[in-house]
């Protein structure tokens, strides 16, 4: 039934119904299959979640098998904002964590931490708790490196934890039993190649590689490299009868090597980067954290600027509209209007950019589809440059994580 559903996206939503109906039966493998088949069917059809998530407190104590409590913790990870008790669902996971299998274990830290970014208050003693577990009593090398590395990045910058975490992905249009079979089984004969990252047998990216010499020129290179190294044996010889009888400053007429002479001072310059090759780099793009534009203003400055960009970026759609202007405004984009239109959510934001001489300004408008998790960005600005625009947008991109 969910492979039906796979290929057929106009029979999603009955086939969808109908797999809820076998949770009902209340039959442990019975639920497992369906909630594995459930999260399949989510990760490509995203906007039917909402019938999925009602039925997910009673699934959470009825499964037992990994797999299906594997599939509940995603699902709970992915769409835990949506219901009232997601936190305390995870609550007796997390106690009994020590008896958990290491795959219930993994997907638990991931669901715990995004669960956080949607409601920290709630989770933030539990992740705690789950993160002090992972690190200090779990002996599983897998487990314990997911659980530093989510403490890590948490330590660092929630903000940039929550980037590279909760990052928006795109939406999956094929899965990889629905690939030709000629083709996936020459990619898992290649399985620790390129191959199964670029998703093609080796031959569609792999140029051979071709001779740069001659049969001729590579045995002239073969006795040129004969000579040279009779050459150089010959001055290691030599050099080694001067050095038995020369008593300078090296070494003396016994063979005893003196100490090597101090490095002189001021040879390392402070303003050189040894690991970057080269001096410190320039300003970074920034914005102003408070300016002001009044709605007037906005509306003839969008009317006369020229230089603008225009683009598509996958988003989850916002549970609560506030949530955009919370994420955008601590880097500088100030809101100037916000509503729902029909199936979107249409937002308008300005923004001063710092460290310049001549004032700059960028504009912008942002929809949201609700259904098709797609943002139609429209950024314009009066005196920036086309570098300036596309660091402004990358800025936007890595803040349009809800």
């Amino acid at each position: 039934i969910c492979s039906i559903a796979m290929r057929l996206p106009y029979a999603a939503d009955h086939i969808i119904s109908a797999l809820l109906q076998f949770l009902d039966l209340k039959i442990d493998y019975v639920c497992t299959e369906t909630l594995v088949a459930m999260k399949d069917l989510l990760r490509k059809y995203r906007e039917h979640y909402g019938k999925v998530v009602e039925m997910i407190p009673q699934c959470m104590s009825l499964v037992t098998e990994p797999e299906g409590r594997c599939a509940v913790l995603w699902i709970v990870g992915e769409y835990g904002e949506q219901f009232d008790d997601a936190p305390y669902l995870l609550e007796p996971v997390i106690q009994d964590f020590d008896t958990q299998p290491p795959d219930v274990k993994l997907e638990l830290l991931t669901a715990t931490v995004k669960l956080f970014f949607a409601r920290p208050p709630e989770v933030q003693a539990m992740l705690g708790q789950l993160l002090h577990k992972g690190i200090s009593t779990c002996n599983h090398h897998d487990v314990r490196d997911r659980a530093l590395s989510y403490h890590r990045l948490l330590e660092y910058s929630v903000d940039e934890a929550r980037r590279v975490i909760c990052s928006p992905k795109d939406l999956i249009h094929a899965f990889q039993d629905e690939q030709d079979s000629e083709v996936r089984d020459r990619i898992f004969a290649e399985f620790n190649t390129l191959s199964v990252v670029y998703n093609q047998p080796s031959h569609k990216f792999i140029i051979a590689k071709q001779s740069l010499y001659s049969a001729e020129n590579d045995e002239g290179g073969e006795e040129e490299e004969e000579e040279a190294g009779e050459e150089e044996e010959e001055e290691e010889e030599a050099g080694e009868e001067e050095g038995a009888y020369d008593s300078g400053a090296n070494g003396d007429a016994y063979g005893h090597v003196a100490s090597a002479p101090a490095a002189q001072p001021g040879l390392l310059d402070d303003e050189v980067d040894l690991i970057g090759g080269g001096p410190p780099a320039g300003p970074t793009f920034s914005l102003l954290p408070t300016c002001s534009l009044d709605p007037n203003t906005f509306q003839a400055k969008w009317k006369q600027m020229t230089l603008s960009q225009s683009l598509q970026h996958s988003v989850r759609a916002p549970s609560n509209p506030k949530v955009v202007d919370q994420q955008l405004r601590p880097v500088g984009m100030i809101s100037m209007a916000s509503g729902a239109v029909g199936g979107s959510l249409k937002f308008y934001f300005y923004a001063q950019q710092a460290n310049v001489a001549t004032p700059t300004w960028f504009l912008l408008e942002l929809i949201i589809l609700i259904e098709g998790n797609v943002a139609n960005i429209t950024v314009k600005t009066d005196n920036g440059s086309p570098e300036g625009m596309q660091q402004f947008v990358e800025l936007l991109k890595s803040r349009l994580v809800f």
